[in-house]
């Protein structure tokens, strides 16, 4: 079990060295910070179709939106590329579905991180979607749903990445 946790918690951080990370905060112009605002409601716009399309199993959508090397892993630790996750939602619907605190982070201009909570089926667990911006349109590159308890259990910052190859395989992670 402990291994399922690890491998969430491997594919968000070694999403963080594949896309980069802002170390430091600089002091933006009021037109950046306009653009910036006009780029985060268009990403929670793009969330809120990708919320629609998971209860309308609207593959379609989904297809677009998901980037070539999309990589999804869920609460229970199952791990799908964009084929398979593709596959899932054509046979999944959920019976209930809620969104809520979804915040968006950008990072730089080409990356952003949306965090906040899902209930599916009653159960409520964290979501992050590292997203990309590829000839101005944005995509999803990984998803990752997590328990309250895993982040108690394992707490924040514990991790040590040691190892990572394209498509979450062959990572060591370090507690």
């Amino acid at each position: 079990m402990k291994l399922i946790w690890l491998i969430l918690v491997l594919i968000e951080f070694a999403c963080l060295n594949l896309t980069g990370q802002i170390t430091q905060k600089e002091k933006i112009s009021p037109e950046k910070a306009k653009s910036n605002s006009q780029t985060e409601q268009k990403i929670l716009q793009l969330e809120k179709e990708f919320f629609n399309a998971k209860l309308e199993n609207n593959v379609k959508f989904m297809e677009m939106f998901f980037a070539d090397d999309f990589v999804s892993t869920n609460q229970f630790g199952h791990v799908r590329n964009k084929a398979q996750s593709l596959a899932f939602w054509k046979g999944f619907k959920p019976r209930s579905l809620t969104l809520d605190s979804l915040k968006v982070i950008l990072e730089s201009d080409t990356t952003a991180l949306v965090e906040g909570y899902q209930t599916e089926n009653g159960e409520k667990f964290s979501i992050s979607h590292r997203l990309i911006n590829h000839n101005d349109t944005w995509q999803i590159i990984t998803q990752v749903q997590k328990f309250p308890e895993f982040q108690k259990f394992y707490g924040a910052g514990n991790y040590k990445i040691t190892g990572y190859l394209r498509g979450a395989e062959g990572v060591a992670v370090s507690l």
